[in-house]
């Protein structure tokens, strides 16, 4: 299935364009999809695939370097390390959580939980999900999505959000498969 290999290189818009990508200008979508903490995650996720542990960013910048570099295909380019890194940061309204995956010892996948404050009051996405591309249908990107969905539901979120492109079909299949569902486009 074409646009798949790519389904779980997942990176939201707004990280996008404070990385120098803007969606609009390319002539393509935004997908948001929604996910209520009162439902159990859905997919793949053996736990003997892959460890999911806090990211201690004094220390794990370069196995974070290692998955952006490992979730690269033809398809996908990836972001840059440096702007990862910048965007695992918390800030002033941003709290930034994140997490390694691991499988045979080796960093396979990166997630983060962006918690936010607004005029619309708190909100919960997940920011970034990278999942180097030889650990890709193993479960390590549920097992990311998952923990991050768990760390939002213990905060109090009631609505974990994401943002794709609209133009990789595989990464809308890979969301609504674990139980996101699709909440508008623009």
């Amino acid at each position: 299935m074409p646009g798949r290999r790519s389904a779980v290189a997942i990176v939201s818009s707004v990280l996008l364009r404070s990385v120098g990508h803007d969606f609009r200008r390319c002539g393509v979508g935004v997908v948001r999809l929604a996910f209520s903490t009162a439902s159990t995650a859905r997919g793949r996720s053996d736990p003997g695939l892959a460890t999911v542990v806090a990211v201690d960013l004094a220390t794990d910048g370069p196995a974070i370097i290692d998955v952006i570099e490992a979730s690269r295909t033809d398809a996908f380019r990836g972001p840059s390390p440096p702007a990862v890194l910048a965007e695992c940061r918390s800030r002033a309204g941003r709290q930034v959580q994140a997490w390694l995956a691991r499988h045979q010892g080796l960093p396979a996948g990166l997630a983060t939980l962006v918690t936010s404050s607004g005029r619309g009051g708190v909100r919960h996405s997940i920011g970034w999900l990278l999942v180097g591309a030889g650990c890709r249908r193993a479960g390590v990107g549920t097992a990311l999505v998952a923990t991050a969905v768990a760390r939002a539901r213990r905060q109090g979120a009631r609505t974990v959000w994401v943002e794709t492109h609209d133009a990789w079909p595989g990464a809308v299949a890979f969301w609504e498969a674990i139980g996101f569902t699709i909440a508008g486009r623009t």
